[in-house]
């Protein structure tokens, strides 16, 4: 388990925010399939995360060089062609400063090819933020997910790392898994508000989630709520009440629930709705022509 996984801190609530469009697919995908499908990191939307660019001094202090070979040697086990050319490599390395320099860029493109081949990333937060809303749920018109963290596979999303400065990789006291850590749970500190957990396609040390084919499983108790975004109903009126639909058919002991202003502070409510009544009968301002699925 990983030492920043929900479970080991503690944390009994993560939150996933959507767009409105194409929300009802990844909702049916959930409640009707069980699964949710993971993102591919190449399509973040900041240009450090999840692309590796390490310092080419990250070799030159004292140690570094012994630990990269001790690194490399973990990672070619079993290898014994490459083992043997990696000791000529690193004979080369201790001679040649611009040699050094390649080995460090060279190990940032294949972080970067491990990375976007190999791992896809579901976003989380333990939090409820109108941020949130605004960026991650189309301005507020969007669905949010409400996950029990103490359940598969929430328990093992993991939490981001925030930074002023891009890490360094510590070659002399580190190990495969800061690599990692790096490329896939450290992001620039201007993000920090999101307090983002991550689950991970891909198992590293044993310490992350696995998923299929980029899809985690996830049961139906899993789901707590689904949140209905405060400026939902000007949006898409009928996008609320083919959700409820969804999940009167499918999971109606998951709660639903509609944001709404806060008329004494600047925050949101959360009204309950049930899911067995038509919401035009229980919210103004939606229709009453039902919703297609």
């Amino acid at each position: 388990m990983h030492q920043r996984s929900a479970a080991v801190l503690g944390v009994r609530r993560l939150y996933r925010f959507l767009p409105l469009a194409g929300a009802l697919e990844k909702l049916t995908l959930l409640f009707r399939d069980g699964k949710m499908r993971a993102s591919h990191p190449r399509y973040f939307n900041d240009p450090y995360d999840c692309r590796p660019f390490f310092d080419p001094e990250c070799l030159e202090p004292e140690g570094a060089l012994d630990g990269f070979q001790r690194l490399m040697q973990k990672s070619l086990v079993g290898n014994h062609e490459a083992l043997a050319a990696l000791e000529a490599d690193i004979l080369n390395l201790r001679d040649s400063k611009q040699a050094r320099v390649d080995a460090v860029q060279s190990l940032s493109r294949a972080a970067l090819k491990q990375i976007r081949e190999v791992h896809r990333v579901i976003c989380l937060c333990d939090h409820l933020s109108p941020l949130l809303w605004a960026h991650y749920a189309s301005g507020h018109s969007g669905v949010c997910l409400e996950f029990d963290a103490t359940q598969e596979p929430f328990r093992n999303a993991v939490r981001v790392e925030y930074e002023q400065d891009y890490p360094t990789p510590d070659f002399a006291n580190g190990n495969v898994d800061q690599l990692a850590r790096i490329g896939l749970l450290t992001k620039a500190a201007w993000w920090e508000y999101e307090k983002e957990f991550r689950l991970i396609t891909a198992e590293m040390d044993g310490s992350y989630a696995r998923s299929t084919d980029g899809y985690f499983p996830v049961t139906k108790t899993a789901t707590i709520a689904v949140i209905l975004g405060q400026a939902c109903p000007g949006a898409d009126p009928e996008a609320g009440e083919a959700i409820r639909q969804l999940l009167e058919q499918h999971a109606p002991s998951v709660h639903l629930r509609m944001a709404s202003r806060n008329i004494r502070s600047f925050s949101l409510d959360y009204r309950r709705i049930h899911v067995d009544v038509p919401l035009a009968k229980q919210i103004k301002g939606y229709p009453s022509k039902p919703a297609t699925t």
